[in-house]
């Protein structure tokens, strides 16, 4: 019989293996599930940023284009009418032709605020004060983003892209509507889970995929994103884990032109929900299988069990008969010999006791009987021949 220790050694090697192999299983599965949710996140959020970043680039490239003509016309003696007429048509080629959000074009030139699309300024108005003036001031020729703000005219939410020209006074905008920026904003999403925002370096939101959000300022004070917003601007991470609003989230961040920050933000009680429930299908697919091979390990090793029990007993009903015969035989031949009657089964009973206090076993010590009297049976057998 197997002895019983070595069944439990190798019952329980085997579900330690098991165990060992399904831990193995879950960590790989769920460390694949979460790289394949940043990546499929951070390439969501790649695709908005160069949306985004595309739309800009041509916002800018407008006003250069505009800005090399202004110049040009300045340099030819263009007067304040003419440039005023040639960003009147510019405009409105611009927003038939190029982008229905790009609203008109305006500046200061020589001194004189000329308007595109024929507003007329309040009398101590000032375009030197204004963001658009300064920001183009600072950024000494390159053209710049201004951060949104409420436009006089159209009362509508804008932003501005300008350029100072060559002559170091003169700066020429172009307003741009946030339709086509908030449009891009809403599609910000994870498998159709999480919104998205855009916000400026202040922290001031521009674009939010719920549009209530608009406008605010998550650097405030008493804003429950200030933890997030920090984070961002560091830009250590372009994911991370973050308790917001007493949930935890993951956040996706990337920067557009050095000036905004695109963010996307997910639930991981949602974002993990279908990875929970692949590795709890993983997890009872694979506890199932470690059933089915300890099952069929005991079953296995019930039956060599039971096999060897049957082949043990098997051999000692043929070494008893065995036995049996060659006493009879040995008898048999002593009995025609009145001087070795009886010396067989003597030589027989002094083997067995020698192979006892030899410590052999029962198994070997019976074979050793076995031997000796095969030997005398065949020196009987010589003598009666």
């Amino acid at each position: 019989m197997i002895k019983k220790k070595w069944y439990v050694f190798a019952l329980v090697s085997i579900i330690v293996a098991l165990f060992c192999m399904v831990m193995f299983n879950y960590t790989a599965l769920s460390s694949n599930i979460t790289q394949s949710i940043e990546d499929v996140g951070s390439s969501n959020l790649a695709q908005a940023k160069e949306e985004l970043q595309a739309y800009l680039e041509n916002g800018k490239s407008v006003v250069q284009t505009t800005a090399v003509s202004v110049e040009y016309m300045v340099d030819a003696g263009a007067t304040a009418e003419d440039i005023r007429q040639f960003l009147v048509y510019e405009s409105k080629r611009y927003m038939e032709e190029i982008d229905e959000n790009f609203s008109g074009i305006y500046g200061l030139f020589d001194g004189t605020y000329i308007d595109g699309i024929g507003w007329v300024p309040d009398a101590d108005y000032d375009p030197k004060t204004r963001d658009w003036y300064i920001v183009a001031s600072q950024a000494k020729g390159e053209p710049a983003i201004v951060s949104p703000y409420l436009d006089a005219q159209t009362n509508t939410i804008m932003l501005s892209v300008c350029q100072m020209l060559k002559d170091g006074e003169s700066v020429l905008s172009l307003d741009i509507k946030m339709d086509r920026i908030q449009e891009i904003t809403e599609k910000i999403r994870l498998n159709n889970v999480g919104y998205g925002f855009v916000m400026d370096k202040s922290g001031l939101v521009i674009a939010h995929s719920d549009s209530k959000e608009k406008g605010k300022n998550y650097l405030d004070k008493n804003s429950q994103f200030i933890d997030l917003v920090n984070q961002v601007q560091k830009k250590e991470k372009s994911c991370f884990e973050i308790n917001l609003r007493g949930e935890t989230v993951t956040v996706f961040s990337d920067t557009v032109m050095d000036d905004w920050s695109v963010v996307m933000i997910v639930s991981n009680d949602v974002l993990f929900a279908d990875a929970r429930m692949a590795l709890l299908h993983n997890i009872f697919i694979c506890g199932a299988i470690s059933v089915l091979i300890i099952a069929f390990f005991v079953i296995t090793f019930i039956r060599i069990d039971q096999s060897l029990e049957r082949e043990i007993e098997s051999n000692q009903k043929i070494e008893e008969m065995n036995r049996k015969i060659i006493r009879a035989l040995v008898r048999t031949i002593d009995a025609k010999d009145h001087y070795t009657n009886g010396h067989s089964l003597r030589v027989a009973e002094y083997s067995k006791e020698i192979a006892k206090r030899m410590k052999k076993t029962k198994r070997n010590r019976n074979l050793s009987i076995m031997r000796d009297f095969c030997m005398m049976l065949e020196k009987s057998a010589f003598r009666a021949a």
